[in-house]
Formats: structure tokens, sequence, C-alpha cells
């Protein structure tokens, strides 16, 4: 999970990181961000699609998808999205 303040680059560094064991681990294309939706899904006992932040939703299925192929995931409304 990676900052979503763009002057910290923890991003780059584990991508350097993991290169080490690239025969053995292919890295995901996507990155998820630290959010507050993530936290509040938990402690809800929900799942992050459940909740209303959009950019955490998209996040979510974009890993989805990588792993599993095309899906479908209803986004909430522009008014609920942090």
């Amino acid at each position: 999970m990676a900052p979503t303040n763009p002057r910290i680059n923890e991003e780059h560094d584990a991508v350097e990181m993991l290169a080490e064991f690239a025969e053995r681990l292919l890295p995901s294309r996507n990155v998820t961000r630290e959010r507050k939706a993530y936290r509040d899904a938990m402690g809800q006992g929900k799942g992050v699609i459940e909740m209303n932040d959009n950019k955490a939703i998209n996040e979510i299925a974009l890993i989805a998808k990588e792993i599993y192929g095309e899906i479908q995931i209803e986004t909430r409304s522009a008014a609920g999205a942090a």
C-alpha cells in the first residue's frame, strides 16, 4: 500500500526491493493507496466495495481484474467519493 502523498516515494522503493524476487514474484501493475476507506471498511466488517470511496473501490477493482480477469463492480455516486 502506497501513500497518497505524491512527495513520498515509497512505491519506487518497494518496486526496487521486489525486483530481487523477479524470478518467483511478479509485482502487480496496480497500486493501492493508504485510504481511510480501507480502515473504515475493516472497522465496520465490510469490504471496501461496500463503502462510498470510489478511488478505493476502483483500486480494488483493478487488482481483482488483474488477478481474475474482467469483473463488474458498481461504484457509488460521486457525492460519496473521497
